[in-house]
């Protein structure tokens, strides 16, 4: 029987289980252990300051360095004992707080690193903690604010897809912050109506342009389907009669204008007969007046006369492109443009104009208008804006290859586009037209060899035949060859005349029957897909006549 002492020594031993045995402290042991439970108090009274003072250091230690570093900070017991990470300590604290601590503690966190007044984005990284920190500190708008700001980075390296899947989780906080208010009420796009109610102009204008921006990226990477979603879930939030009372900017329905606009201008809306996108150009057109704003007054101009030379009135186009361009001014409109639409649009009527100008006969004013895009208009773009100078140039590259300037048309798309693109960016960045500029760079190649009477070796030769009679060359879906229509060629024609002159280069001095069949069957059927694209559209006239159907003719010949 035990005695009471060993009863009494017994009550004071604890005993742990773990994974291999049970290991009995004694009371020298638990007193050892007591003291390095008051060590590693202190060492959480040690991790709770510095969570407050994250704007002095990093967050996220994933490197020996970084965390050696931090242990040096700490307590000796946690520098001998345990190597914690500093960013596991903060999670297992945050878990015990109340979740009004928590949020006043990440408004802390954010205005200590600096979160009223970033202005632009320069690092990402640290500008998508702080979008963390204002998100969960329950300031939405902040957030908000932020995020565009995010999104506008990513944008202007091409990160299309990464400023998508960012932009749109911040438009998911909204959602979330409704259900989890148990908001079961009516929605909006999603979103409690209670919320849509309580939130302020500012707020509101922030969260339509979020959407705007995804709809627009979706666009660029040719998803009309998510586009389309994006622009009317903009549409109905601000169309919400609570909504429209406070919204104080009202540039920010001409963006939403734009955007559907450019939706039905690619064909990825029906529009039977244009009748849309007039209704909405001329909308747009009263309301910039209004306004009174020339930045909004150009892309509604340019949107007008764009949609009246779909509608083959070209001399109509051209009277609105002469009351743009009495408005117009690159040196001072052409960043504003940019920064409210991504494009300086009224900067592309101009290519577009060559093209009308030249359907009506009218050469030498085409001629004018060219000299005066490559002075004048092209210095003044950003260079970085792929998409803005593609859309430009592309016109202007193919009237001076149909004049017989191939070699010019080259060094304008070497130097503005192609150059510039693989100068600026990486191979994670994409742009719409980024499909067509391998096979624009071969047709200037080869038109210039053709014009000036030179050529390729045999082997370079046979490289291009390889390529061009790939299955992966010459496919094409609607959204990718409806705008080039409109922009002068369909890329079915490229291919159809780099097959052309790989065929006429080879009749001039190598022979292989089999390779110069094959070249012909796939120029020949391309040219006859590019005839069905154009052909019955008053607004492909160009496309149509100086190109398709030169191509099919030439291919007759043969």
């Amino acid at each position: 029987m035990a005695s009471r002492s060993s009863k009494k020594y017994v009550s004071k031993t604890l005993r742990y289980v773990g994974p291999l045995k049970s290991v009995e402290l004694t009371k020298e042991r638990w007193n050892e252990s007591k003291q390095r439970r008051s060590s590693f108090g202190k060492y959480i009274k040690d991790v709770k300051s510095s969570i407050v003072n994250l704007a002095n250091h990093d967050d996220d230690h994933d490197d020996d360095d970084d965390d050696n570093d931090q242990a040096n900070k700490t307590s000796d017991f946690a520098e001998k004992s345990y190597m914690f990470r500093h960013a596991i300590w903060r999670k297992c604290l945050l878990g015990t707080m109340l979740e009004e601590r928590k949020r006043e503690l990440h408004k802390t966190i954010a205005t200590k690193l600096g979160g009223n007044d970033i202005t632009e984005v320069v690092e990402p990284r640290s500008a998508m903690k702080l979008f963390g920190h204002w998100r969960d500190s329950g300031d939405l708008g902040k957030a908000t604010e932020l995020a565009i700001k995010i999104g506008k980075y990513l944008d202007s390296w091409l990160l299309l897809k990464q400023s998508i899947d960012f932009c749109t989780e911040a438009i998911q906080m909204w959602k979330d912050s409704g259900s989890g208010n148990g908001e079961d009420g009516e929605s909006v796009a999603g979103m409690s109506s209670k919320i849509l109610d309580s939130i302020t102009p500012d707020q509101m204008n922030s969260l339509a342009r979020l959407h705007i921006s995804v709809a627009k990226n979706y666009s660029n990477i040719r998803d009309a389907v998510n586009s389309n979603i994006f622009y009317e879930s903009c549409d109905l939030i601000l169309s919400t009669p609570s909504v429209v009372a406070k919204v104080e900017d009202r540039s920010v329905f001409f963006v939403l204008y734009s955007g559907r606009f450019s939706l039905l201008y690619i064909g990825a809306i029906p529009d039977d007969g244009l009748i849309l996108q007039m209704e909405i150009a001329n909308k747009f057109v009263e309301q910039a007046q209004i306004h009174g704003d020339p930045v909004h007054i150009c892309r509604a101009l340019s949107m007008k006369s764009l949609t009246l030379s779909r509608q083959g009135k070209f001399e109509e186009a051209i009277a609105a492109q002469k009351q743009l361009e009495e408005i117009y001014h690159a040196e001072t409109l052409c960043d504003v443009i940019c920064q409210e639409y991504s494009c300086d649009h009224t900067a592309q009527n101009y290519g577009y104009s060559v093209l009308w100008y030249q359907v009506l006969g009218r050469s030498e004013e085409a001629m004018l208008q060219i000299d005066f895009i490559l002075e004048e208009l092209m210095p003044q773009m950003p260079e970085k804006n792929m998409h803005n100078t593609i859309m430009i140039l592309y016109p202007v590259m193919f009237v001076l290859k149909e004049k017989g300037m191939a070699r010019k048309a080259e060094d304008v798309f070497l130097k503005h586009i192609h150059d510039c693109f693989y100068r600026f960016y990486g191979k994670d960045s994409t742009t719409y037209f980024l499909f067509i500029y391998e096979p624009l760079r071969v047709l200037f190649r080869l038109a210039r060899d053709v014009e000036e009477g030179s050529c390729e070796d045999d082997e370079e030769l046979k490289k291009l035949e390889d390529w061009v009679l790939s299955s992966d060359i010459g496919t094409y879906n609607p959204l990718q060859w409806g705008p080039m229509c409109a922009m002068g060629r369909d890329p079915y024609c490229i291919i159809s005349e780099i097959c052309l002159m790989l065929v006429t280069l080879r009749c001039n001095g190598r022979s292989d029957v089999e390779r110069r069949q094959a070249l012909l069957e796939k120029g020949l059927e391309q040219a006859q897909k590019s005839t069905e694209c154009t052909q019955g559209n008053p607004g492909f006239e160009y496309a149509c006549k100086h190109q398709s159907e030169r191509i099919v003719a030439k291919f007759s010949n043969l």
